[in-house]
């Protein structure tokens, strides 16, 4: 076996012993160059000389792709798995692209074909079902052939030959297309394999972990809930979370989330109570704050039809004998909630007045709502004016009739607003409309019921910042605030949701929709933050699945959190996943589950993403840039200013190539000329000295580049003379010097020939021919 040494030992070494089978003379001169130490530039310019000698004679080419850097997990398919620190043969196949993370890379040889190696990590982003672990030589993934790859630390992204767009790994950010189930999906998601469920409820005045919780109850009795369990919600004996639906014990008929408790009514009409309660919302005879992990029956042997649970509070409707049709509450009475025209606390159900003809009930926050004889009345928090009754009083103790009507059928107590139905079909809504949640076009707030539209509808749910409703016609309609899955930002008036005319009931929690269909099957739609749209969407794909039918895509670009760009054949750009996040804001509202096209332009050559920072190439040799503009690696503006338009970088029109690591950009021109821009901590500009620039700069005055590449924190760049060189962080040895130290000019890497170089997280691949 040959032993490593340096050029002038190879040289001498080959000189003297000259092998009959010349290609495996060229590649044990390649491992010994290659993977030997410098004596000086003096001899790497006569081992160049000496190689090209060799070659013109053997007129055999043998293209090597080379690694150095980080190589844990064989990430570099080198065994040991300590960092590499200068250029060695990985493996022999011809490749046309390498992409990849730190921990795994993937590659498409000439051949179309696309590999994997490295550590799947538990994602499955290796693509090949039931691969774990550690794969330390390239293993194919499927038998097609594909055009361009791109990865996350999670996800891959790829595109087949024949123009379709596929994905595996994990989707939390989004990275997979037209809606495919993840933290958040914008369309309706199948949720359950049964068809036979009866009852959905969720909290509908969460605003955040805290009441983040659905429940689902069939026909037959059987229970289930998920969703946040910090406060025991999910009934199973203890109060940390898991993925999935999780059996209510017991047989129930119906159920209310309240924002740390819950209730049901059980098939025997007693009602059971969890969950954690202070002031008596559990009904169970103490005010003091309690836990409850597990179903509770409290109020005795009393049978009762309807129950509503809100925060620190529950409202209930018996169903026994002569109190059928009577109300009762429990819980905090410092809004006036009881409805007992006081403010006391009560620790068991009491009843609200003697009326016996309460027909539906609402409460959610602080606000109570119910029907008796078509009446609508209410009573509690007047916040926002959220009673209905025209008045600035801030609470009411008792029942207030809300307008004069006889005509209510349907209500639904949001978060200090409400919605409700009279028989006519016609939908109402009053109180808080900040979000735009009461759909009337404005976001004036109300403190009287006003119309919305002139449509018909079944069934409306107002929650903390938005609201939904079904027409009569079964379609599916929502307002507010949806920008955390709707792609469609604040709306002040009803949009449908797809086209389906199937749907049956609806419910609203937090950024999220439950909803049943007309054969029992529950469905969900929105931010999954806390795992309430239930097990089968937080998705990791294990195999390459397609997103759409669309045959038109030709390249993407994905990195971290950003989300995916992509460019089609017919020259647009189009974006989806997390896009452009504002350093002030909450993630989710610039989630975008589907593509949407960037501009309007036709001309677009090339594109790619990185830490919220997106750039793509025109036709015309114009660069621009869009995304958060992080480090200023984007545009010349103020840093971390985010846009969603392209914005031009500079004023030049012959831009050749471009790259970007976390923090800043190079590009290339087509005279030959590289220049960096954005922030040089690790030295990535290749300036000289760390420093920040908010405008393209040249590196160096050579015209003689040909190819440069870049990812996290350094960079590399090959001239037409077949050499390479690299500039940026060290820390993993990503530079290939033979040290690890960080650069911030640049620096000859060891070898010849070099015809393309890919830097990947904190390695980095080169192919030469030797």
């Amino acid at each position: 076996m040959l032993q490593k040494c340096s050029v002038a030992d190879a040289i001498i070494y080959m000189n003297k012993r000259a092998p009959n089978n010349r290609r495996s003379f060229l590649k044990q001169l390649g491992v010994l160059i290659g993977s030997g130490s410098l004596a000086s530039l003096s001899s790497l310019e006569k081992a160049q000389a000496f190689i090209g000698t060799r070659l013109r004679k053997v007129h055999v080419p043998i293209q090597t792709l080379f690694g150095w850097g980080q190589n844990y997990s064989n990430l570099l398919t080198v065994p040991g798995g300590d960092p590499i620190s200068s250029p060695t043969i990985a493996n022999t196949k011809k490749w046309s692209k390498i992409a990849g993370e730190n921990h795994f890379t993937l590659g498409i040889t000439t051949d179309g074909a696309l590999w994997f190696w490295g550590n799947e990590g538990g994602y499955s982003v290796s693509g090949v079902a039931g691969l774990t672990g550690v794969v330390s030589s390239p293993t194919r993934i499927g038998s097609t052939t594909w055009l361009d790859v791109a990865a996350s630390d999670a996800a891959v992204l790829a595109v087949r030959s024949d123009g379709t767009l596929w994905g595996w790994g994990s989707n939390y950010v989004d990275a997979f297309p037209n809606n495919q189930p993840s933290e958040a999906v914008s369309t309706p998601i199948y949720l359950s394999g049964a068809n036979a469920w009866s009852c959905i409820s969720v909290n509908d005045n969460a605003t955040s972990q805290v009441g983040s919780v659905t429940v689902a109850v069939s026909g037959s009795g059987g229970a289930y809930a998920f969703g946040a369990n910090n406060y025991y919600q999910l009934g199973q004996g203890y109060n940390y979370g898991v993925m999935g639906p999780q059996q209510v014990g017991g047989a129930w008929k119906y159920m209310s989330v309240g924002k740390t408790h819950m209730v049901g009514i059980q098939t025997n009409g007693l009602i059971g109570a969890w969950g954690y309660q202070t002031n008596g919302a559990l009904g169970n005879g103490s005010v003091a704050a309690t836990a409850l992990s597990t179903p509770t029956t409290i109020a005795g042997s009393i049978y009762w039809s309807e129950v509503a649970a809100g925060n620190e509070c529950t409202l209930m409707m018996k169903s026994s004998g002569t109190q059928t049709g009577t109300l009762w509450y429990t819980g905090i009475g410092v809004d006036g909630t009881s409805g007992r025209g006081n403010t006391t606390t009560l620790s068991s159900p009491t009843q609200i007045g003697a009326s016996t003809t309460w027909s539906k009930i609402s409460l959610t926050e602080r606000h109570c709502l119910a029907i008796i004889g078509g009446q609508l009345f209410a009573w509690g928090s007047n916040q926002s004016g959220c009673l209905g009754i025209n008045s600035a009083t801030s609470k009411f103790s008792s029942p207030v009739q809300v307008g004069a009507l006889t005509t209510w059928t349907t209500i639904s107590a949001g978060y200090y607003s409400s919605l409700g139905i009279q028989s006519d079909g016609s939908l109402w809504a009053w109180g808080d409309n900040g979000q735009g949640q009461l759909g009337i076009g404005t976001t004036t707030n109300m403190s009287s019921p006003v119309r919305i539209g002139a449509q018909t509808w079944s069934k409306c749910a107002s929650g903390t910042q938005m609201s939904a409703g079904i027409r009569t016609d079964g379609t599916l309609w929502t307002w507010g605030n949806v920008e955390g899955f709707m792609n469609q930002g604040q709306v002040s008036s009803p949009i449908q949701v797809g086209t389906e005319n199937v749907w049956s009931d609806v419910k609203v929690g937090y950024q999220y929709i439950m909803l049943l269909k007309n054969d029992g099957s529950v469905w969900n739609l929105g931010c999954n933050y806390y795992s309430q749209l239930g097990a089968n969407v937080h998705r990791i794909y294990s195999t390459p699945v397609q997103m759409g039918a669309d045959t038109t895509w030709r390249k993407v670009g994905m990195k971290d959190w950003t989300g995916a760009v992509a460019l089609k054949s017919d020259g647009t750009i189009w974006n989806w996943g997390w896009q452009y996040p504002m350093p002030t804001q909450a993630y989710a509202i610039y989630r975008l589950k589907s593509p949407v096209q960037v501009g309007t332009g036709t001309d677009w050559v090339d594109v790619d993403s990185i830490t919220g920072n997106m750039m793509a190439l025109k036709n015309n040799g114009t660069l621009w840039a869009w995304g958060l503009n992080r480090d200023k690696a984007g545009w010349v503006a103020t840093n971390n200013a985010a846009t969603k338009t392209p914005i031009q970088v500079g004023t030049s029109t012959d831009w050749a190539q471009f790259t970007m690591s976390t923090l800043a950009t190079v590009a290339r021109k087509t005279n030959g000329t590289i220049w960096s821009w954005g922030n040089s901590n690790n030295g990535e500009l290749g300036l000289g000295a760390v420093t920040t620039t908010q405008t393209p700069t040249q590196i160096g005055t050579l015209t003689t580049w040909s190819d440069i590449s870049g990812r996290n924190i350094h960079f590399h760049a090959i001239r037409n003379d077949g050499t390479l060189w690299g500039w940026g962080n060290n820390s993993w040895a990503q530079l290939g010097d033979q040290t690890m130290t960080q650069r911030s000019s640049m620096v000859q890497i060891p070898g010849f020939n070099w015809k393309k170089v890919w830097c990947v997280g904190v390695a980095t691949f080169a192919r030469r021919d030797i």
